[in-house]
């Protein structure tokens, strides 16, 4: 389970997720995988600005597209990462072909488990944000916060589920299916 942290440590980098990487969702296992790094959740954030976080390929995967000022304020975790899963993140998310990681400013939302003050807390931190997108992605509902059992009625489909054992060659197939279909992204 992930351990709820107060105080920041300048070794680590401070990660937005918004999506399957988040506590509960299917690929989480990722930052809970302690050969791959180190990563201690911080709690609930809210993005500064609107973003469109929206669902799209035919694997149902939410992109957060780096369009700020339109979608709306979308809520995910912040999570403290050493270097060794920074680039393992940067690795799952296809940085910087794919996504981009991006410093976008957020506000910390309290919760019962740790000290927040009252006082917003707001910070820059890392997010990995979709640059390249066809404009029809704007069409699609924008979410305020993503669960792969949302009421949105577009169930993540696992990459997980194609039959092989390593994410790496998920996420090669995944990227390689995605650039040559009608709906993909670039």
């Amino acid at each position: 389970m992930n351990k709820v942290i107060k105080k920041y440590n300048s070794n680590m980098h401070r990660v937005f997720v918004y999506g399957t990487l988040k506590s509960g969702e299917p690929n989480n296992n990722v930052l809970q995988d302690r050969t791959r790094g180190t990563a201690l959740l911080v709690g609930k954030a809210k993005t500064c600005l609107e973003y469109p976080l929206v669902i799209g390929t035919r694997y149902n995967i939410p992109f957060l597209l780096d369009a700020p000022g339109k979608g709306k304020r979308v809520i995910g975790e912040l999570y403290d990462v050493d270097k060794k899963m920074l680039n393992t993140l940067d690795e799952f998310e296809d940085h910087p072909s794919w996504y981009t990681r991006s410093k976008i400013h957020v506000e910390r939302m309290p919760d019962h488990e740790s000290q927040i003050p009252s006082a917003v807390m707001k910070e820059e931190v890392c997010g990995y944000l979709l640059q390249q997108y066809k404009p029809y992605m704007f069409d699609r509902p924008c979410l305020s916060e993503y669960s792969t059992a949302g009421n949105h009625e577009r169930p993540y489909d696992k990459v997980g589920d194609l039959g092989h054992e390593s994410v790496e060659q998920n996420l090669i197939e995944f990227w390689e299916a995605n650039r040559s279909e009608d709906e993909g992204i670039l």
